[in-house]
């Protein structure tokens, strides 16, 4: 178990949060590459835009994001919320700004 803000909780390997990596094109061979590189790693799931993956019980996601989405020294975090208000709470604890429903947070849509 581990102790957060004062409550036991059971520990749970699925991380909360991920690191979200954004690429032009290519972020299923780049999780290939960075798999082949640490021996504990594994893709957890595949689809035409996005891979994630595990290294070192660390989560990642890749994106291919298109032209306007080069990688650069950036990165973003992913955070799983299972309810609206929590997504809500997250933002306004951070300061980020609203945005529409069903919209990503950065604006863009697809």
């Amino acid at each position: 178990m581990s102790r957060i803000h004062g409550r036991n909780r059971p520990w749970v390997l699925q991380n909360k949060i991920s690191t979200f990596l954004w690429f032009e094109s290519g972020a299923d061979d780049a999780a290939k590459l960075y798999c082949s590189i640490f021996l504990i790693s594994r893709i957890t799931s595949s689809s035409a835009m996005s891979t994630s993956f595990e290294l070192e019980d660390q989560r990642f996601i890749a994106l291919d994001g298109g032209p306007h989405s080069q990688l650069d020294p950036a990165i973003s975090l992913f955070v799983s919320c299972t309810t609206q208000g929590e997504v809500d709470a997250l933002r306004n604890k951070s300061g980020a700004k609203p945005h529409a429903r069903g919209t990503p947070a950065s604006g863009r849509t697809t």
